[in-house]
């Protein structure tokens, strides 16, 4: 990641350095599920289910809000349509697409 020059707006490997941040950590994963930051999450099934379900749409969202370049799925897991992004990678397991798109389809 470091070597790469790319920020992580939200992942499950990393943990929090400040507890200060954790709140900034949970609105992230709330935008990226879908859910309104102030729903109360009760696992993080919920959260994964809702990324497998991010499209086109919330996938534009978030890259305006975040700054965010690329998105990674996993191909065996994620249901949703995010035709339109461009894919710059895709392996039996992930997919890498580009978010730098024209504003989110209506």
């Amino acid at each position: 990641r470091i070597r790469a020059r790319r920020a992580i707006v939200v992942d499950w490997k990393t943990s929090l350095f400040l507890p200060a941040d954790l709140n900034e950590w949970y609105q992230r994963l709330s935008n990226e599920a879908g859910f309104s930051s102030d729903l109360l999450i009760s696992n993080n099934k919920e959260i994964l289910n809702g990324y497998r379900e991010l499209d086109y749409n919330r996938a534009s969202f978030l890259a305006k809000k975040y700054n965010a370049n690329y998105i990674i799925i996993e191909n065996k897991r994620h249901k949703a349509n995010l035709s339109g992004l461009k894919e710059m990678y895709n392996n039996e397991e992930y997919r890498i697409l580009e978010t730098t798109l024209p504003e989110a389809k209506k």
